[in-house]
């Protein structure tokens, strides 16, 4: 592995990324098609990233939006990102999806957490 597939979020997602599936547990979280296009979509804009997604229930958009933010948190300094969800418990489910990424991440990769809670994640630098 090289230093360069880290930043790389095609490379470092299936390989250092994992979710909790409701019928196989712990897996890679490998991107479906749709969510490759949306990443795609993503870095082909220039400057600051403003998106509003509006999509159907379970399709996989929270945890890709949650990965490219865990991925930009675990690679890069000083990045800030903000999710929001509609309902305190939508919330909730977002911050544990942070919290696997983080919690099953490489011992060697992972970045020293100064908070991870439902509200904030905050990396010493």
């Amino acid at each position: 592995m090289s230093i360069d597939e880290l930043f790389d979020f095609n490379f470092y997602c299936p390989s250092f990324l994992n979710i909790r599936t409701k019928l196989e547990g712990l897996q890679p979280f490998k991107l479906r098609k749709y969510q490759s296009d949306f990443v795609n979509f993503v870095n082909d804009i220039n400057g600051p990233k403003r998106i509003i997604v509006l999509k159907p229930r379970q399709a996989g958009f929270s945890t890709l939006v949650s990965s490219l933010f865990c991925h930009k948190m675990f690679t890069e300094e000083f990045f800030q990102g903000i999710a929001m969800a509609d309902k305190h418990g939508r919330t909730q489910s977002i911050a544990n999806i942070y919290r696997t990424f983080y919690e099953e991440l490489e011992p060697a990769l992972k970045p020293n957490c100064s908070i991870l809670n439902s509200e904030q994640i905050f990396f010493d630098v």
